[in-house]
């Protein structure tokens, strides 16, 4: 009655921090956890809120708290109040180069300028042997080819290392470490084309700002190199540099220096011909077996082929997921874990007591079972809050993934008992036929055995992972997980046999229950705890589920693999916990 909204910032809006200082450019931004409001006077909103709202909308933040890179925008004169901020006020062209190298080798370089008309931005790929230097400079050198001749051109860099070496290019008593120096026709490139400005009469400053301090044209130059290593986005390729020593290749139709490309692409062929070898290896070794009626020693150890590789080589089990989640992983001790794991050599008491580093192959946690990888990760008493909690963890992302790409066709309800499904909202038209299926399981017979564990009292106490319900098809889902031990050869096999056998009565009474044209039905879901799937399954499965065949190729395996093995390592890390808890008790009791 007395006020108006003028403006309204929605939840996860990129909103300013509240600390920081505007005056020097140093903002951070955040995501709003809620909805602000702004409220307006009935009077001024009409005279001012329209004004005021145009101006609110207008501010726009980036993540890293840049404000709008447009010297139109009156929020831009901020910037000039930085750091490098008197470097914006130079005559002339001013731009921003910058260079990015990833942790696979990746390398790209970028410029930005602050008027795009006079000199677009372009990001481009660096190729070559990975070097912060050479991306850096790559930047520079495309900035300088690329600025008009007919005006002076400020570069703005963050890499005061690239300005010294250009700075050590003018010395008359030319060095032998720049001569040496591994960019060095890179550097005479920068060099050359300078030279080439000062006789067309225009100058060519260089200034150094800080990196990552919210200078708008920096971070945006930091972005565009960034996206064009990881080859996306990128206008252009280029080979850094004209050495005529270098060495170079055409890979996938385009010329390349020797790099990450070429090394990814040469280890990809070697390890495709390594695969078709034991392939080759393991059926002849077979063939041979059935032949003789078995190998003699000799030849079994000069054919034989190790179980880690016969692992490895199993077909359609995600091993092209697993490759790729290993190879970015950070953490090194993560790494050889998993590594240990997948050729059965991680230190767990059976194999130390193998190797007569320990006097018993007992779990020392439960003291009852030998401590094997299946052991610890599976069956292991005193971890079961850690084994389930990887379990939740798993499912909770396959369910949250269906749920989402599943909208209109499927409900999914997670951990809901049978005694629950009265509680599903079900359409009007439905209603009965659902409630009477229910009435009947939980009917129980007077004259049953309550020990019998398909009795309805039981069966009503079944508790599936997850219900995919669609009301239109009348289908109904009982989604399983597990999370299995996957070193045998037929894992999933029986692990999803065990799975339908035990909902098996449940499904038949619903099906009798319901009327005809409806169809229950039990899905396992399983994988392995290497990261193991059989991928044909799984696809099968989402696609029934009404999932874009490429969504779960490109995105959901990958993502789940890597979930996968997260919790694979987190159950070892909970394990040397419980370890060294059981360890300073043991010390205690003996002090």
């Amino acid at each position: 009655m007395i006020g108006t909204r003028v403006f309204v910032w929605r939840k996860g809006a990129v909103v300013a921090a509240s600390t920081g200082n505007w005056r020097k450019a140093q903002v951070r931004s955040i995501q709003s956890r809620e909805d602000w409001t702004l409220w307006s006077s009935l009077l001024s909103a009409e005279t001012d809120g329209a004004q005021l709202k145009r101006e609110l909308q207008d501010i726009v933040l980036s993540r890293d708290g840049t404000v709008p890179l447009d010297s139109a925008c009156p929020y831009f004169r901020e910037a000039k109040l930085g750091p490098a901020g008197a470097a914006l006020t130079f005559p002339g062209t001013i731009v921003a180069t910058d260079g990015a190298v990833k942790e696979d080798g990746r390398m790209g370089a970028a410029y930005v300028s602050l008027d795009a008309c006079a000199m677009p931005p372009r990001s481009f790929v660096v190729l070559g042997p990975p070097s912060a230097m050479r991306a850096e400079l790559s930047g520079i050198d495309q900035a300088v080819t690329d600025a008009p001749l007919d005006q002076d051109v400020t570069i703005l860099t963050d890499s005061l290392s690239s300005m010294q070496k250009l700075e050590a290019m003018q010395r008359h008593d030319f060095p032998e470490w720049i001569h040496n120096h591994p960019e060095r026709v890179l550097l005479e490139s920068i060099v050359t084309r300078i030279n080439t400005r000062a006789r067309a009469r225009v100058h060519t400053r260089f200034v150094k700002i800080p990196a990552h301090k919210a200078h708008p044209l920096n971070e945006a130059a930091d972005a565009a190199a960034s996206l064009a290593a990881l080859g996306g986005d990128a206008e252009s390729v280029a080979l850094s540099h004209s050495d005529s020593s270098a060495v170079r290749f055409y890979l996938q139709g385009r010329l390349t220096e020797w790099g990450t490309d070429v090394r990814r692409y040469l280890v990809q062929v070697a390890a495709q011909q390594y695969q078709v070898q034991l392939s080759k290896m393991m059926t002849q070794q077979e063939t041979q077996r059935d032949a003789d009626g078995g190998l003699t020693d000799e030849r079994a150890k000069r054919k034989s082929v190790s179980h880690t590789a016969r692992w490895m080589l199993r077909q359609d089990q995600g091993r092209e997921y697993l490759g790729a989640a290993m190879a970015v992983m950070r953490n090194g001790a993560q790494q050889r874990r998993l590594m240990q794991t997948i050729a059965g050599l991680f230190p767990c008491r059976a194999l130390l007591f193998k190797w007569g580093k320990s006097t018993s192959p007992q779990c020392p946690l439960c003291g009852g079972e030998t401590e094997t990888v299946a052991h610890i990760q599976c069956r292991c008493p005193m971890l079961k809050d850690a084994r389930i909690a990887a379990h939740h963890a798993i499912a909770a992302r396959i369910f949250d993934f269906i749920r989402v790409h599943s909208v209109g066709r499927w409900q999914i309800h997670v951990e809901t008992p049978v005694s629950s499904l009265r509680a599903v909202d079900v359409p009007l038209d439905l209603y009965d036929q659902w409630n009477r299926m229910i009435d009947d399981l939980e009917e129980i017979d007077p004259d049953a055995d309550m020990t019998d564990s398909n009795s309805q009292q039981v069966l009503a106490r079944l508790r599936p992972d997850a219900w995919a319900i669609s009301w239109g098809k009348r289908q109904v889902l009982l989604l399983e997980f597990t999370r299995a031990h996957d070193w045998r050869q037929d894992w999933f096999h029986s692990t999803d046999e065990l799975k339908t056998q035990r909902y098996s009565q449940l499904q038949i009474r619903m099906q009798d229950a319901l009327p005809s044209g409806w169809t229950v039905e039990t899905v396992p879901l399983t994988l392995g705890i290497r990261g193991s799937m059989h991928v044909p399954t799984w696809l099968k499965i989402l696609d029934r589920l009404g999932i874009c065949t490429k969504v779960s190729k490109d995105d959901f395996l990958p993502a789940l693999t890597r979930q996968v093995l997260e919790e694979l390592d987190k159950m070892y890390g909970v394990r040397s916990e419980a370890l060294r808890k059981l360890q300073d008790r043991q010390h205690a009791d003996r002090n």
